[in-house]
């Protein structure tokens, strides 16, 4: 079988007004390693960028960005996440459960215009994450995987979210992957994913998108690995670390 792969890198080079410890200088150059590191470990491989600032980048990181890619979107004018910026811009303090209302958005688009493109497997990939020497894409030839995600799962019992909500545990989002047979499943996932997290939003303090996928997706169709084979490029200290 002739395995094609994409991966899908959500970006947001101009960072919300709080919550981001590192300029869009810093990580337009982090957004580049993820592109680089994916170059280097599957060279064949499509690259969708999916750039979700509050407003359109300036034309030296967009046109590089577009080179250094295969597809490129900004969705800076989607009406949808101007209102949810807007919603945050006034309501500052619910920026670290919004940010996931937004790159859920952002990948809700991206997956409703990717069905047309010739892949087996789709990965998502944070910008500023970068694939390390663990991370083999020959793991993922085997038709094995058709039909499953591949997700990195935490069973957290005494997890807030679970005392609160009944959800045990959560995904990690830095990277995961889908067969691309999942893909109408994956946006239907993403839809209640959205609705749930903006009605948690308004009732109590949040929730994000690592608990909420852990509630909507089937578990049935999940293999779980204990390494992703990524790099982590931690926020608040700048820290890498291997997960």
């Amino acid at each position: 079988m002739n395995y094609k792969f994409l991966f899908i890198v959500t970006s947001s080079i101009i960072p919300f007004k709080v919550g981001s410890f590192h300029s869009p200088e810093e990580r337009f150059g982090q957004t580049l390693d993820t592109i680089k590191s994916i170059r280097e470990r599957v060279p064949n491989s499509i690259i969708w960028i999916t750039e979700s600032s509050s407003v359109e980048l300036p034309e030296e990181y967009s046109k590089e960005l577009m080179k250094q890619s295969d597809y490129y979107v900004e969705h800076y004018d989607d009406d949808i996440l101007r209102q949810l910026y807007e919603n945050l811009n006034n309501c500052p303090e619910k920026f670290d459960f919004g940010k996931s209302l937004l790159e859920t958005r952002s990948l809700f688009n991206t997956f409703t215009q990717i069905g047309d493109l010739n892949f087996t497997r789709a990965f998502k990939i944070s910008g500023r994450y970068t694939l390390n020497d663990e991370f083999n894409i020959d793991d993922y030839e085997s038709r094995i995987l058709n039909n499953y995600y591949v997700m990195q799962v935490h069973i957290m019992k005494n997890d807030m979210f679970n005392l609160l909500c009944g959800i045990e545990g959560q995904v990690t989002t830095g990277l995961w992957s889908f067969d691309k047979s999942l893909l109408n499943e994956t946006i239907q996932m993403y839809q209640k994913c959205f609705s749930y997290m903006d009605t948690m939003m308004s009732y109590t303090g949040g929730i994000d998108i690592e608990h909420s996928i852990y509630k909507w997706i089937d578990h049935k169709k999940i293999i779980r690995v204990p390494f992703l084979g990524v790099n982590r490029n931690h926020g608040p200290n700048g820290q890498v670390y291997p997960i």
